[in-house]
């Protein structure tokens, strides 16, 4: 005997490897055709003091790069500089890399690999460091995938790394050596700077470039050549994004004495409201983040078959959690992709009620908390609007054990949202 929920499990089955398919199809295709990062004018100087004029492709390097790709014209050939070969470049108005040999603490920020030292660990090495800061006093900044650090130049002399350092004592316990807050009293003092300033600036660029302008301004403000700083994009969103619902909802049904009929319901427009707080994380040039959107939706249709009239009411809050990946078109541009898996949790009132034709034999069947995916394409612009649209695999809402009552609800959702955070 053929088993009717075999055979719906075995076509959803199928259905959800054919959307699974066709998404990693539109990622693949999205990312061949929007994935190339934004060429931007810049320049390099080579080992000899020569500058080259050139566009230079721009990273937004999480690490301080030892190398850039660069070209020099808009439809040039696509080149590699390192650091063996130059002294310096830089995207104007955003970035600049100057190459030095420093001293360079190689103690681990990872709180699982602190060393036992209280002392820096040098290693004189040849780097780029990038330049947050130029005037009396000058700052840099240099990170690794182990360490983060900063240094300083004040008129003629040598670069110096500030220090910062955690490590563990004997006993285990997590400590701090701030030699850095000795170093900004003994050699940035200024009638306008306190003991309280040098005491709240705390080891990162916000802190410490606020310090280091403070102190220019202080001594000379005019010397005060630039500030190069590439804008950061916002480690964590929260949108607003309301939009509109087309579902459909397909029942097949053995109830009322009956014999099992398909109630394929009209393709209904509903209005949605949903609350997105995205998490962007640190890494892969900032285009990857994790979506969480706590969803409103609902679908009400009707349908008269042969036998009865059937009724659906279906509010419930979705919760989709999952992946974006952002292609950034230009500075106020991106195309996005997101994934996401959703748990649906139904109103306790709905329901599908189905009817005898002459209502002498009614029966209502309640929905369940029920799971799906979604995949969906979209724009952003400035990083405060955004439209997409979002295609779901088919869900079984019915909350009901019988293998000859199953539904399959579907739905595409147009998007629009508005970033206040």
């Amino acid at each position: 005997m053929i088993n009717i929920a075999d055979l719906y499990y075995q076509s959803n089955l199928k259905k959800t490897m054919k959307n699974l398919i066709l998404i990693i199809i539109t990622y693949f295709f999205c990312f061949n055709a929007y994935s190339q990062i934004s060429f931007k004018n810049g320049y390099f100087i080579t080992n000899e003091g020569k500058k080259i004029e050139c566009q230079i492709k721009d990273n937004n390097w999480s690490n301080t790069p030892s190398f850039f790709t660069y070209k020099l014209s808009e439809n040039g050939e696509e080149l590699n500089n390192n650091i063996t070969t130059i002294k310096e470049f830089g995207i104007k108005n955003e970035s600049k890399f100057i190459k030095t040999t420093v001293q360079i603490d190689q103690s681990n920020d990872d709180l699982r690999f602190l060393s036992t030292q209280r002392n820096p660990e040098f290693k004189k090495q040849e780097v780029f460091l990038e330049v947050l800061l130029e005037g009396e006093a000058n700052l840099y900044f240099y990170k690794t995938n182990k360490f983060t650090r900063f240094f300083y130049k004040k008129n003629t002399a040598d670069i110096e790394q500030l220090i910062f350092k955690r490590y563990y004592t004997r006993a285990q316990i997590t400590k701090e050596n701030i030699y850095y807050k000795q170093q900004l009293t003994n050699s940035l003092g200024c009638n306008k700077i306190t003991d309280k300033d040098i005491k709240m600036v705390d080891y990162n660029k916000k802190k410490l470039t606020s310090f280091f302008l403070k102190y220019n301004n202080c001594k000379n403000p005019s010397s005060v050549k630039s500030i190069y700083k590439k804008k950061d994009r916002d480690a964590f969103n929260l949108s607003i994004r309301p939009g509109i619902n087309n579902s459909s909802l397909f029942l097949t049904n053995n109830t009322l004495g009956l014999t099992a009929t398909d109630v394929d319901f009209d393709n209904q427009t509903s209005f949605r409201l949903g609350l997105e707080a995205e998490l962007i994380l640190p890494f892969n040039i900032d285009n990857i983040s994790v979506i969480l959107e706590p969803t409103f939706q609902s679908y009400e249709a009707t349908q008269q078959t042969e036998n009865f009239i059937a009724t659906v009411d279906y509010t419930s809050i979705e919760v989709p959690l999952g992946f974006r990946y952002s292609f950034h078109i230009n500075d106020t541009s991106d195309l996005f992709l997101n994934v996401s898996f959703i748990v649906d949790f139904p109103n306790g009132s709905s329901n599908i009620q189905l009817e005898t034709d002459d209502f002498n034999t009614s029966r209502d069947l309640d929905l369940k908390l029920s799971t799906s995916f979604a995949t969906g394409i979209g724009y952003r612009y400035k990083n405060k609007f955004s439209t997409e649209f979002r295609l779901f695999t088919d869900r079984d809402i019915i909350n009901d054990t019988s293998s000859l009552r199953i539904t399959d609800y579907k739905t595409l959702s147009f998007i629009v949202g508005y970033s206040f955070f």
